[in-house]
């Protein structure tokens, strides 16, 4: 039923047209141009506009950092395309640089099992609850994690004010790893 009415509309406009007194002007070529040109400048106005806005604007040092940063990690090749990196953190959904950072160090691969779920679950959010699992600290582990946040640390993924120094006492217990890592990140 809407085909119909389009179909009947486009008629209705089509016949008006015909009728219309523009068609008969000896300008009329002269004036459509013009009027599509006007048209398209209006467009490419409103997108500069868009561009130099001070929204647009005051985002793209931020914007440079980053990419910056992550050229330097190895995420984005200096030509813009991603890289292999790239395209791992492109598939996970949420700390995107710290998890593919984790999954393609090999030093994972010596630690064992409680070690690497210890370090993952600083990435993981989980109500609170009475009971702490108890995790056995790992030096590897720890080391692994502040070499992770030193890469972070670099310029444009941390805030300028933040300090990549531990704070109290490193542990596995209840969201204590989560609590000094997701400060700087």
């Amino acid at each position: 039923m809407e085909t119909v009415d389009l179909v009947k509309r486009s008629q209705q406009l089509e016949e008006k047209l015909l009728k219309s007194k523009c068609l008969t002007c000896p300008l009329f070529e002269a004036h459509f141009e013009q009027e599509h040109r006007r048209q398209r400048l209006s467009e490419e106005v409103r997108h500069l506009q868009h561009q130099l806005s001070e929204d647009s604007l005051a985002s793209m040092p931020d914007y440079r950092n980053h990419v910056l940063a992550l050229e330097r990690l190895g995420y984005v090749e200096p030509s813009g395309t991603l890289t292999l990196k790239g395209r791992v953190a492109r598939s996970l959904s949420s700390y995107e640089v710290m998890l593919s950072d984790l999954l393609l160090q090999e030093s994972l691969l010596t630690l064992g099992a409680p070690e690497v779920a210890g370090l993952f679950s600083c990435l993981v959010y989980e109500q609170r609850s009475n009971s702490e699992a108890v995790v056995p600290r790992s030096v590897k582990a720890e080391d692994t994690f502040w070499a992770t946040l030193r890469i972070r640390f670099c310029r444009g993924c941390c805030p300028r004010t933040a300090t990549l120094r531990p704070t109290g006492s490193f542990g596995w217990r209840h969201s204590t790893m989560r609590t000094v890592g997701c400060a700087l990140l």
